[in-house]
């Protein structure tokens, strides 16, 4: 297509859209909510068509959208809930950055339409609701080694960086896609200087477990995770890749190494993610329990009395001058801890899981001084190791410290050629907002995140899922989208 043709399809569509808008009255005298959404629906297929050659038609859309709400609230999320059912928002054919802008439109709509409810109930008069926080609070992305220098560059001009701290981030589902993987390249997704984001190096880039890569990335602290599953059905990974599945969840062991100097022994972080819904408005409970690390083999093999775990929750409460009976306080934590470890470790003991992959890396985090909320990680040096758990002795390590038999396996001074490896040919970008109600992400990290040349927006980046599908290819039948060259 012609520039000059796309810009006048480009004006068309925002013009049509703009018109349809301004169609509606205030007093909502709508004529065929059907008629409605077959004019939304086209204008949204222009718009999207379009999108391929400039991402700025569907931030266009999406604000047109948020103005027939204005007209509209009464019947808008009715309308957009139809819409959204159709082949129009289907998930194989949106990129990752269009459902970033759907999930902020969805969650919209859901809190105005909670609001619509309320205000009916109580007689009031409805009014739109203020723009709600975007249910997607993880952002994902990939950065190339030549460019990650200059994006931790830019993060440290507008963050602090601190000691990155240990997150259970293993991510929902994502789409699946059968075929065969491909090698992603360069040239895959057009030049840099296209408006969508480039793609990263070659992903799949086999190596020994100790990389060489570690010297170009001195900076960050080691940090490491063991994903568990089901080595005969890989039921972990089937449900993450599945679009159709309404609840998934996964289980991962992680700790990070102490640093030089420290006496301390490294804190293991248990933790089982569960997630319903889409992946991009998904809700997302955590269940995380601490252990010392000569204790995660009898967690595993239930062997560990769950009455003495060392590790006593902590009382946190927003101003230290409350008057709280601490006593009692501490006792329903304690409850809640040992809860939560019996549900872990029952669950580990009925789905048969156990460690399949292992993964060390360097996490650097920058947060946000006002709102501590914000989080951005910088995962560099990653590296993958698949483990066959036919075979248990290995395991064990030496005297069972599970910790420090993993850290050796990364380690330079041992390679261990018997279990298949990589190391990741990008690092990773994570944009954490927590919770937060009403806090939008500043403008300059959205244009970082989606609209320049250091980052490749994969929203639902997956390490597991990546790793599985590209160390035991012959074990899964298909493959998450990004190895599947479409």
């Amino acid at each position: 297509m012609k520039s000059s043709e796309l810009g006048h399809s480009i004006r068309a569509c925002e013009h049509y859209i703009r018109a349809l808008a301004s169609s509606f009255d205030y007093d909502e005298r709508l004529v065929g909510l059907g008629q409605t959404e077959e004019a939304i629906g086209a204008a949204m297929s222009q718009v999207l068509a379009l999108a391929r050659f400039r991402r700025s038609n569907f931030t266009a859309l999406w604000r047109q959208l948020a103005r027939l709400r204005s007209h509209c609230h009464l019947h808008f999320d009715e309308l957009i809930d139809k819409v959204y059912a159709s082949a129009l928002f289907s998930e194989s054919s949106l990129e990752t950055h269009h459902l970033f802008r759907i999930s902020q439109l969805y969650n919209d709509i859901q809190a105005g339409h909670a609001a619509s409810n309320g205000s009916a109930s109580s007689g009031s008069a409805l009014t739109p609701a203020p723009a709600a926080f975007p249910t997607l609070v993880l952002w994902r992305g990939w950065v190339e080694h030549t460019s990650v220098e200059k994006l931790h560059s830019k993060l440290c001009n507008m963050l602090s960086v601190s000691c990155a701290a240990l997150t259970s981030d293993v991510g929902g589902v994502v789409h699946g896609t059968s075929g065969c993987m491909s090698n992603l390249r360069l040239d895959s997704y057009g030049t840099l200087n296209d408006m969508a984001p480039p793609s990263p190096p070659q992903t799949h880039k086999s190596s020994s477990a100790s990389s060489s890569s570690a010297a170009v990335h001195p900076r960050g602290r080691p940090t490491y995770t063991m994903y568990l599953d089901n080595v005969a059905t890989f039921s972990n990974y089937q449900t993450g890749l599945s679009t159709d599945a309404s609840r998934r969840d996964s289980l991962s062991i992680c700790w990070q190494k102490p640093a030089i100097g420290d006496d301390d022994k490294a804190v293991v972080h248990v933790c089982h993610d569960e997630y319903s819904g889409p992946w991009f408005a998904a809700q997302h409970n955590t269940t995380s329990l601490s252990l010392d690390s000569d204790h995660v083999l009898p967690f595993l093999h239930s062997e560990l009395n769950l009455n003495k775990l060392t590790h006593s929750p902590r009382i946190q409460r927003e101003c230290q001058s409350e008057i709280q009976d601490d006593e009692a306080m501490f006792r329903m934590l304690k409850r809640e801890q040992l809860r939560s470890a019996q549900k872990i470790q029952k669950r580990i003991i009925m789905e048969a899981l156990a460690p399949v992959l292992m993964a060390a890396e360097d996490r650097v985090e920058y947060v946000h001084e006002e709102n501590r909320t914000l989080r951005v990680v910088l995962r560099r040096n990653v590296r993958l190791l698949y483990k066959d758990c036919a075979s248990d002795i290995d395991f064990c390590g030496a005297n069972g410290h599970v910790c420090g038999w993993v850290e050796q396996l990364f380690g330079d001074e041992h390679a261990d050629s018997t279990m298949p490896t990589e190391t990741l040919g990008f690092d990773l970008l994570e944009v954490h907002f927590g919770q937060a109600s009403g806090f939008q992400p500043p403008d300059w990290l959205a244009e970082l995140f989606f609209d320049s040349a250091l980052v490749r927006p994969i929203l639902d980046f997956d390490l597991y899922l990546h790793g599985i599908a590209t160390l035991c290819p012959v074990s899964v039948n298909d493959f998450p989208y990004w190895m599947v060259d479409c």
